[in-house]
């Protein structure tokens, strides 16, 4: 019967001859490590949510982020019977969008400009990386209260995002993946402020979750004043020997 020596046993041992070659050509075959799993992109927003490890590569969609993170606390901001009075509520998520998608904009920016960069001296070429950076920030959108009571304040913020959707997922592809599937650093700089963003839009649906909850536990007593005046007119019939029919 044929011995088989386990991996972990073959450091132990002399592995020269042919005795070994099946040894070694079993080694060479045995799988390393799982592939990861593939997520959608919904998949990896619940897992950021969560506080799971997120790696993003070329399919991820900056754009339908945007849409995919804000439509769903934009609706619920349209059923509020004053949504105006969440304006400022909406422009910290503007903040945070834009903050996002600078970012952004610096990163792909910098990375078209490398060849630009390579042929400056060393201690030049920061200077005008950080030039071409600052040129690259887009303007904020400004939205008023007249754009929440539309419910139109989103759709400027998913407009930003899509200019830059294509270079970001350029640069995501163009970043060398390992073998677990771990994030590389531009994805995990991506998760980070797109986590910024979830806190900000998540505030804003606490908000509104706690006025609903507060109406549906206060409800607003029923107006009277029409049956107040007709209780005072029969009593003033009663007072006369009157009875109202009414």
């Amino acid at each position: 019967m044929t011995t088989r020596i386990k991996r972990g046993d073959i450091a132990k041992v002399s592995t020269s001859g042919d005795r070994f070659a099946t040894i070694r050509r079993e080694q060479r075959q045995w799988p390393t490590r799982r592939t990861p799993r593939v997520y959608s992109q919904d998949e990896l927003r619940e897992r950021r949510r969560h506080a799971h490890i997120v790696a993003y590569n070329g399919s991820f969609d900056l754009a339908a982020e945007i849409e995919g993170v804000l439509s769903p606390v934009a609706a619920e901001l349209a059923a509020e019977p004053c949504p105006g009075s969440y304006t400022n509520a909406a422009e910290t998520i503007t903040t945070a969008v834009h903050a996002l998608v600078t970012s952004v904009a610096g990163t792909v920016t910098a990375r078209d400009a490398r060849g630009k960069l390579d042929t400056l001296a060393p201690a030049d070429r920061e200077r005008a990386r950080a030039a071409l950076v600052g040129l690259s920030k887009p303007t904020a959108p400004v939205i008023t209260r007249e754009h929440v009571l539309a419910g139109t304040w989103v759709a400027p913020l998913i407009e930003l995002a899509a200019t830059y959707a294509r270079p970001l997922a350029d640069a995501l592809g163009a970043v060398a993946q390992t073998v677990d599937g771990e994030p590389s650093a531009l994805s995990q700089a991506l998760t980070a402020e797109l986590r910024d963003l979830d806190r900000a839009v998540l505030d804003l649906s606490r908000r509104i979750h706690r006025a609903r909850t507060y109406r549906e536990q206060n409800p607003r007593p029923v107006d009277r004043p029409h049956e107040d005046e007709l209780d005072a007119h029969r009593k003033t019939l009663h007072e006369l020997g009157i009875e109202a029919t009414q």
